[in-house]
């Protein structure tokens, strides 16, 4: 245990204080949320919502927020929900949203330490305790403080898939797919989690769950905003993901490493001139063998147990996959994984698994410290800007940190013991 704790020490070392104060610097100013607050506030207004980069720019300097890298994108990134949700705090001013969204962080957080000290410790005084410890922990967590830093969505998803686990283990179908739908909503990858249960009987109460939360989104979303947002967002989502596949921070996609390695783009050289065939051949076939994957072990575990919530296993690798076939998976997307970690955690000593538990215990650890390396160190051993073919591969430390959590699930898939439910 002092070895790991040196590992995971000297990983987060790494980069120096840069996360701590990047995270301080962004909370206050953070630089993706103007992406959301531009439009919302044009929706105040009564403007359409498409606008280029260079337009958005104009429109958060007036109201005092960091400017947006122009690569010629939109001046969009999430589905119109997420907008809908950022309109409520247009009349506090950029400055008093940020603090609005930084608490939202902080209280997400704190629902996800709270589950996550629920893994092992029952409920009692004690839990209270640990969960304080658990929660500061994370909030040093270099991914937690990139979502601080950006002001992003990655721990209210989070935390609403921490809370759709809960609901899973204690049988409440509808509410696990609902959650998991919201978080959805706001980015489209945590829908890939409803395969966890598309084998099971309880699959139709969880779908009409995840249809009714949509439906119910989807409509208020095209209320409040207009339909205009939606058919914005569909027509730039192509675009968008285009423009950002071979950003630097891309680090838990595998498209976003096959894009920079065999693609190209503005911040990665291709090997061999690039080829998108050859990328886009190459990850169907990787998100076909890892679905392919997932799915067999969910349908053997259902065999076994038709009426038992997936087990830590099956939730670990289906959100494991949201985070690496996501197309722009950032570094704060590793937040995902937090409580699929502790789940194969307390799993790592099921008595039932006493042959595999060390080198369980070696990968899970392993998977932890590649995914604490701040994204500056990864951004140091890449280079300068646009990254070479084989320096780039740092960029996919994270991922193949995601793919370690996929691999260990992949083997406790099956395992039923998830410890406490809070």
């Amino acid at each position: 245990m002092l070895g790991l704790a040196l590992a995971v020490m000297c990983a987060w070392g790494s980069a120096g204080i840069a996360p701590l104060r990047d995270a301080a610097a962004g909370a206050v100013a953070p630089s993706d949320l103007p992406t959301d607050f531009v439009p919302a506030a044009r929706r105040w207004r009564g403007e359409p919502p498409g606008i280029d980069v260079v337009a958005g720019n104009r429109e958060a300097a007036r109201a005092g927020a960091p400017r947006f890298v122009e690569l010629g994108t939109p001046y969009r990134a999430h589905p119109p929900p997420a907008v809908m949700l950022v309109a409520p705090l247009v009349p506090l001013g950029f400055a008093g949203a940020a603090l609005a969204w930084l608490g939202l962080s902080l209280l997400s957080l704190a629902a996800l330490a709270w589950i996550v000290t629920g893994v092992f410790v029952p409920r009692g005084e004690q839990r209270f305790v640990r969960a304080l410890v658990v929660f500061a922990v994370l909030a040093l967590w270099p991914p937690v403080l990139h979502n601080f830093e950006k002001g992003q969505w990655s721990l209210p998803i989070a935390a609403l898939l921490a809370l759709a686990w809960v609901a899973a283990a204690r049988g409440w179908d509808r509410r696990a797919g609902a959650l998991i739908a919201a978080a959805g909503c706001f980015k489209v990858m945590p829908f890939l989690l409803l395969g966890a249960f598309l084998p099971r009987p309880s699959r139709w109460r969880v779908l009409a769950g995840a249809a009714g939360a949509t439906g119910l989104l989807f409509g208020l979303s095209a209320l409040v905003l207009g339909p205009g947002y939606w058919r914005d967002f569909i027509a730039s989502a192509g675009s968008n993901s285009a423009g950002w596949q071979t950003a630097p921070a891309n680090t838990m996609s595998l498209w976003g490493a096959l894009a920079r390695f065999v693609v190209g783009g503005p911040y990665a050289r291709s090997i061999a001139g690039g080829s998108a065939v050859l990328a886009r051949v190459l990850w169907a076939a990787s998100a076909a063998g890892l679905l392919a994957m997932a799915l067999r072990a969910s349908v053997k575990e259902t065999r076994a147990a038709p009426e038992a919530p997936p087990s830590a296993g099956t939730w670990a690798s289906w959100s494991a996959l949201t985070a690496i076939l996501g197309p722009l998976s950032w570094a704060h997307s590793a937040t995902w994984l937090i409580l699929p970690m502790a789940l194969l955690a307390r799993q790592v000593w099921h008595p039932g698994r006493a042959p595999t538990r060390s080198r369980t215990f070696v990968a899970l650890a392993l998977a932890g410290i590649l995914m604490t390396i701040p994204r500056q160190s990864l951004f140091a051993l890449a280079g300068p800007w646009p990254a070479s073919p084989w320096r780039g591969l740092a960029l996919a430390v994270h991922l193949a940190g995601a793919l370690t959590v996929f691999a260990v699930a992949s083997t406790a898939t099956g395992c039923q013991d998830q410890g406490a439910v809070p």
